[in-house]
C-alpha cells in the first residue's frame, strides 16, 4: 500500500500549500480524545479456547476543514492505540485516516475530486468483529469531471474515475478500477427531478481475470417535505469477463425517508457491487428499513435488513444470505444524562444449522463540565438456536468505561 500512502501524502501537501497561499478561506478545526477501559471475556468469540483480556483504548481524533471559492479540503485522523494487559495479542496502533479534496478547476465547469481513506475493516461483509477476521483497507479515488447546466432545468455531469483498493496481510483482494460516467438531470418542479445515469468500468489486478461492467439506469427524486424524500432508479448491469458469456442483471436503488412526527420511516433497497473485501467481484442485493417513534424525552425504534451476496465471476459459488433484526431505545434521564438499550439478532440463512448471533447492549452517558463525558456500557453476545436468546455457545461479555473530552 505504499503507493496509496504516497498519494495521501501528496494530497495533504497540496492542502497545506493551498492553505498557505489562499485568501478569504474558511477554516474549521475540531479535536477530541477518548480513553476507554474494556473487559472482554472472549475476544475472538470462540466456543473452545476462550481468551479474555483487559484492553485499554486510547483514541485521539482530529478533524480539519478548509474551504475557499476554488477548493475544499477535509481531513480526519483518528488513530487508536490498544494495550492488552494480559498479552492476548501484542499492543496495536490502528490508523484511521480520511482525506477528501474537491477542486473547482474551472468554476461551474471542470472539477476534481480526490479522496483517500485508510482503516481496519471486517472481512465479513455483514458482521462486525472488533478483534478477529479483520484487515487494513486503503481506498484511493481520483475523479475529474465536467458539470454544466445546459439551461435553468437541465444539467449534465460527465467524468472519469480511478479507484485503487489495497488490503493488508489479513486478507482482502487488491484491485484497480477505471471508469467513465454520465448523469443527466432535469428539474421537473422545485421539489422533484428525473435523471439518467450510465457508468462503464473496468476492474483488474487481483490475480484473476479482469472484467468490464456497464450499468445504465433512469430514476426520479421527490422531496415532499422537510426531512422527507424519495429516490428511485432502475436499469440493468451488463458484465463482461474473458472466457465467460456476458452476464445481464437488473439494477435498482430505492431510498425513502419520511418524517411525520412523532414517526420516522426509512427504507432502502438496491444492488451494489464489490461490497466485500474478500470477493474479487461480487453483487449484493439488499433490503433494509427502520421505524422509530419519539416519546417526549425518548425514542423507540425497530430495524431490519436482508442481503444476498454472490461472486459474479464464479458461477459455481454459493450465494451468501444474511438477515438482521432488532430494536433499540434511548432516553434522556436528565439534561446531562442519557441511557440506551439495544436488542438484535442476525443469522446466515444459507448455512444449515448456523446459529443466531444475539446481541444485548445497554449503556449510560453522563455529560460533565469542560467538554468531558463519562460512559459505561455492557454488551453480551450469545450464539443460539433461537433468536434473542441470552445464552448459548459461544458467549461474549464486554464491559467498557470511557472518558471523552472535546476541545
Amino acid at each position: 500500500m505504499r503507493r496509496n500512502r504516497l498519494a495521501l501524502s501528496c494530497l495533504l501537501a497540496c492542502a497545506l500549500a493551498a492553505a498557505g497561499s489562499a485568501r478569504g478561506a474558511d477554516y474549521s478545526f475540531k479535536a477530541a480524545v477518548s480513553v476507554q477501559e474494556e473487559f472482554n471475556d472472549n475476544i475472538y468469540e470462540t466456543a473452545q479456547g476462550r481468551r479474555g483480556d483487559l484492553i485499554t483504548h486510547l483514541t485521539p481524533s482530529l478533524s480539519v476543514g478548509y474551504d475557499t471559492p476554488l477548493w475544499a479540503w477535509k481531513l480526519g485522523y483518528t488513530p487508536e492505540y490498544r494495550h492488552y494487559a494480559r498479552g492476548t495479542v501484542g499492543d496495536e496502533l490502528l490508523q484511521n485516516i480520511s482525506a477528501v479534496g474537491d477542486v473547482r478547476v474551472i468554476d461551474n465547469l471542470l472539477f476534481l475530486n480526490v479522496s483517500d481513506t485508510h482503516s481496519r475493516v471486517s472481512l465479513d461483509g455483514n458482521r462486525e468483529h472488533p478483534y478477529s477476521n479483520r484487515t487494513d483497507q486503503n481506498i484511493l479515488t481520483v475523479s475529474p469531471y465536467l458539470e454544466y447546466r445546459l439551461d435553468p432545468r437541465w444539467s449534465a455531469r460527465v467524468g472519469y474515475r480511478f479507484v485503487a483498493r489495497s488490503y493488508g496481510r489479513g486478507g482482502g483482494t487488491d484491485n484497480r478500477e477505471q471508469a467513465v460516467f454520465l448523469k443527466v438531470t432535469r428539474e421537473t418542479t422545485p421539489r422533484s427531478s428525473v435523471f439518467m445515469t450510465a457508468d462503464a468500468e473496468r476492474v483488474y489486478g487481483f490475480g484473476s481475470a479482469p472484467y468490464e461492467r456497464l450499468t445504465h439506469a433512469v430514476g426520479a427524486q421527490y422531496r415532499h417535505a422537510a426531512g422527507s424524500s424519495l429516490t428511485a432508479l432502475g436499469g440493468y448491469s451488463l458484465e463482461f469477463s474473458p472466457g465467460a458469456p456476458a452476464r445481464l442483471a437488473p439494477y435498482w436503488e430505492l431510498r425513502l425517508t419520511h418524517d411525520l412526527a412523532p414517526y420516522t420511516v426509512e427504507l432502502n433497497s438496491g444492488v451494489s457491487y464489490d461490497s466485500d473485501p474478500g470477493v474479487s467481484a461480487s453483487e449484493r442485493r439488499y433490503l433494509g428499513g427502520r421505524l422509530s417513534r419519539g416519546y417526549g424525552r425518548g425514542v423507540l425504534g425497530v430495524s431490519g435488513s436482508y442481503s444476498t451476496t454472490k461472486s459474479t465471476l464464479n458461477s459455481g459459488a454459493t450465494p451468501v444470505s444474511w438477515f438482521s433484526f432488532g430494536g433499540d431505545a434511548t432516553l434522556a434521564l436528565s439534561r446531562s444524562c442519557s441511557a440506551r438499550l439495544q436488542l438484535a439478532t442476525d443469522r446466515y440463512t444459507d448455512r444449515s444449522g448456523d446459529p443466531y448471533r444475539n446481541s444485548f447492549s445497554a449503556g449510560l452517558r453522563q455529560e460533565l463540565n469542560y467538554g468531558l463525558s463519562l460512559g459505561v456500557d455492557y454488551n453480551r453476545i450469545a450464539y443460539g438456536g433461537t433468536p434473542f436468546t441470552p445464552v448459548g455457545s459461544p458467549e461474549v461479555n464486554r464491559v467498557t468505561v470511557s472518558l471523552n473530552k472535546d476541545f
